[in-house]
């Protein structure tokens, strides 16, 4: 696997409640050589030695990132067409910050980017077809890649641009990619981790609901298959399936689990209403999202 560069790394929370209810003190951090190795140690590992070793070694693999930050421009009610709004302020606000402190805008080179995205379940509220919803995320992806690649270009003869990317994966997560054409510059510095819907305790007897997220998470999923591919010098996706995730454990994966409301959301990690994660799903969250990072930091 070819590690992320060494860059400054800013990481970006962005879509709808899910993301501006998110607790600073729960945000997802750089890795260390110290959080690496006693996340996984065994908790009776009496050797120190061994541990020394292996911290000193694991300092060594990881790339040293010269500085982080955190930055969260989540909305409330957000819907995915607010993703391309959220985008283009964020950068037209980083285009005045670059402008005022080097007097010129570049293309973003100085820092590796880390956009964590979540949006679409407000948009089944609000009554939008999937169809809609997947239009709008594939424009939001093209939205992506044209600011992070200034020449691309649209073969299509249309807005959707044919890209071609390489897509990590850590865990179960799936690693299928497929190839496209573009003409693009440098545009490695960035990465796009994608959380997905997830069941609520509120959608326990809504059966319709229930079917639409899932069907909303499997063509999210296969909008980001689409745009993913084998060239190193391009940005990242991967997809954070949570669709089940914070459901108890003896309902999530039985048979019809989704569609026949067999799955059923665990109050511990969601907020009084039904709706909202609680410290404990977010402290979910921050682990998932610090393990991608650190699989494109190894």
């Amino acid at each position: 696997m070819e590690s992320m560069n060494t860059n400054a790394i800013h990481i970006v929370l962005m879509g709808d409640s899910d993301m501006s209810r998110w607790p600073p003190s729960l945000y997802p951090t750089i890795p260390t050589a110290d959080t690496i190795l006693f996340s996984t140690a065994p908790a009776n590992d009496a050797n120190q030695q061994n541990l020394q070793n292996n911290h000193d070694k694991c300092q060594a693999d990881l790339p040293r990132v010269p500085s982080s930050t955190i930055q969260n421009i989540g909305v409330g009610g957000a819907e995915m067409a607010c993703l391309r709004n959220q985008l283009r302020q964020w950068r037209e606000e980083k285009n005045d910050i670059q402008s005022t402190r080097h007097g010129q805008r570049d293309h973003l080179s100085n820092e590796t980017i880390i956009f964590v995205a979540c949006a679409g379940e407000n948009d089944i509220g609000s009554g939008r077809s999937l169809d809609q919803i997947l239009d709008t995320f594939r424009s939001f992806l093209d939205d992506l890649y044209c600011l992070f690649s200034p020449l691309a270009h649209s073969t299509t003869g249309n807005d959707n641009i044919d890209i071609k990317i390489k897509r990590n994966h850590a865990n179960n997560y799936d690693g299928s990619t497929s190839s496209h054409k573009i003409n693009h510059s440098n545009n490695n510095n960035f990465h796009l981790i994608f959380i997905g819907p997830k069941l609520e305790p509120w959608l326990s007897k809504d059966f319709s609901s229930r079917k639409q997220y899932a069907k909303l998470s499997n063509g999210l999923q296969r909008c980001m298959r689409k745009h993913s591919g084998h060239n190193s010098n391009s940005g990242r996706m991967t997809y954070v399936d949570c669709l089940t995730l914070f459901c108890t454990e003896d309902t999530a994966n039985v048979p019809g689990a989704v569609h026949g409301g067999r799955a059923v959301p665990d109050p511990v990690y969601f907020d009084g209403d039904g709706l909202h994660l609680s410290e404990v799903g977010y402290a979910v969250w921050k682990e998932m999202i610090e393990k991608e990072i650190l699989t494109l930091l190894m």
